[in-house]
């Protein structure tokens, strides 16, 4: 599912579709899936396709973090913690 999701935010076999994409990253998210937490993270810091909105970043990269798998999810979440602490 989170394979899905990529491809529609990349326009890759679909016509790009950052609603598309979301749709699929939580799917796959509500079943643990760590990537699609954290892309999910990512959407909601950039305020791609939806609201901008840290807190939901924080959760999904913090779920991301803990479920383990993507490095990248704890360095953005250490990065936005960060920036709120200053």
């Amino acid at each position: 599912m989170s394979n899905i999701g990529n491809m529609y935010e990349e326009g890759r076999g679909f016509q790009q579709s950052y609603s598309e994409a979301i749709k699929w990253y939580s799917m796959a998210a509500e079943r643990g899936n760590a990537i699609a937490h954290y892309n999910l993270g990512v959407f909601y810091e950039d305020g791609k396709g939806v609201p901008k909105n840290i807190d939901l970043a924080i959760e999904h990269f913090r779920v991301a973090a803990n479920l383990g798998g993507v490095p990248e999810a704890q360095r953005m979440l250490n990065r936005i913690l960060r920036g709120r602490n200053r």
